[in-house]
């Protein structure tokens, strides 16, 4: 995981169960903060990681992520909370 002021990058596993049947993952992205310029995005990628550009500094993100395989979208997982960096100078 590497957080600054306006980007987050998250790293996940592969589901314990059945991984060869995953394919995409969702990351929802959402922030309750009224200055922050998301306020509830979903990226969706292959890979097991992925990055979320142009976040307000200094403010906290909840994430989760869902597999997609052929039978639909599974479950999220459990949510994660991270604030951006205060801006650098």
């Amino acid at each position: 995981m590497y957080v600054n002021s306006t980007s987050v990058t998250l790293q996940w596993g592969l589901p314990r169960e059945f991984p060869q049947f995953v394919l995409s993952y969702v990351l929802q992205c959402s922030s309750q903060s009224q200055l922050a310029p998301v306020q509830a995005v979903t990226y969706t990628t292959t890979q097991t990681h992925a990055t979320v550009h142009q976040l307000a500094p200094y403010t906290e993100y909840a994430f989760a992520v869902a597999i997609v395989s052929g039978a639909g979208q599974g479950e999220w997982s459990n949510t994660t909370w991270l604030r951006t960096d205060a801006f650098s100078e």
